[in-house]
């Protein structure tokens, strides 16, 4: 399972790329998780993947999406957090 910390107002949250999260993000959005197209999309995964890794998460999404729109460089950290935990390296592919 990949994981990164991502920091909302001056407190580290922890983000598990897990089952859980893909489930979670399911439920919330009513729709398959390969099927992550949109800006909204990505930001319910978002939303998804803090609620499924945190038991202490303090939002809502709505208060989520509050956050965000005050501060929008939490959203491109956890972008950018995001490319790098799923960007192949020469170690990662297992040669024949």
């Amino acid at each position: 399972m990949k994981k990164f910390y991502i920091n909302i107002l001056d407190t580290q949250y922890l983000i598990k790329l897990s089952i859980r999260t893909l489930m979670t993000y399911e439920e919330l959005s009513e729709k398959n998780y390969t099927d992550i197209a949109s800006m909204r999309d990505m930001l319910v995964y978002m939303f998804s993947a803090l609620y499924a890794s945190n038991n202490d998460f303090p939002y809502d999404f709505d208060s989520f999406i509050d956050v965000i729109d005050e501060q929008p460089d939490i959203f491109e950290q956890f972008l950018s957090n995001l490319m790098s935990v799923n960007t192949l390296t020469d170690s990662d592919v297992k040669k024949k």
